[in-house]
């Protein structure tokens, strides 16, 4: 049906009423991918919340826990690909919503990690954590743009330049796959002494880029 209302200004984050014959379901939100369209993932709040031992053992092994900008916490598991959110950031806190998240999406939740890691110059762990989002999201661009950052910072440009070349070629967005062009013109810019090689590069990535992404 069509949605109740958009949340936020400039988002495409909707809410739905719940279907009649769903018994637990107070509201749905959805999120949408803003260039295909297609869902990045539904978040079902309940009628009651429920205690997490409600949950856990259903959804197999919990890989990330991630604070919320409204004040609670979510928690991601795989390989069933869901989440719980909490109502707060305690550690007894209630479940309020289940959520069901595609690869893409929990792949760039480990894509932040490992940029995360990177800024504090741990390089392990942000390796680490661009190989678990290339794991989960084997076609998708966001765990080679991960592995080929933290490659990139290690000054080991060949690898480099290949996983961003992977990027540029995966299942993504165009925004996505003009970013992994714009890596790859600064690997050869910076890294491998080729600006030939760069600007081109960088003319890819603006020719292919949503026409949003680009600077008036």
């Amino acid at each position: 049906g069509e949605p109740i209302k958009r949340i936020g200004q400039n988002t495409h984050i909707y809410e739905y009423a719940a279907a009649p014959e769903d018994a637990d379901s107070a509201r749905v939100v959805v999120a949408f991918d803003p260039e295909t369209q297609q869902v990045t993932r539904l978040d079902a709040y309940l009628k009651v919340p429920l205690p997490a031992t409600t949950f856990h053992g259903q959804f197999g092994t919990r890989v990330a826990v991630h604070d919320r900008n409204d004040g609670g916490r979510e928690e991601f598991f795989y390989p069933r690909l869901q989440a719980l959110i909490y109502e707060n950031k305690s550690p007894d806190a209630m479940v309020t919503a289940v959520s069901f998240v595609s690869p893409r999406t929990l792949a760039w939740i480990f894509v932040h990690r490992s940029i995360a890691a990177l800024g504090g110059k741990e390089y392990e762990n942000a390796r680490t954590e661009a190989d678990k989002a290339a794991a989960i999201d084997p076609e998708g661009c966001a765990g080679y743009y991960a592995q080929g950052r933290v490659f990139a910072a290690l000054n080991e440009a060949d690898e480099a330049l290949v996983r961003f070349t992977a990027a540029a070629n995966a299942k993504c967005s165009a925004s996505n796959r003009a970013l992994a062009h714009t890596w790859l013109g600064s690997v050869y810019a910076d890294l491998k002494k080729a600006p030939d090689k760069a600007r081109a590069e960088y003319l890819t990535a603006i020719d292919i880029a949503p026409r949003t992404n680009r600077s008036a």
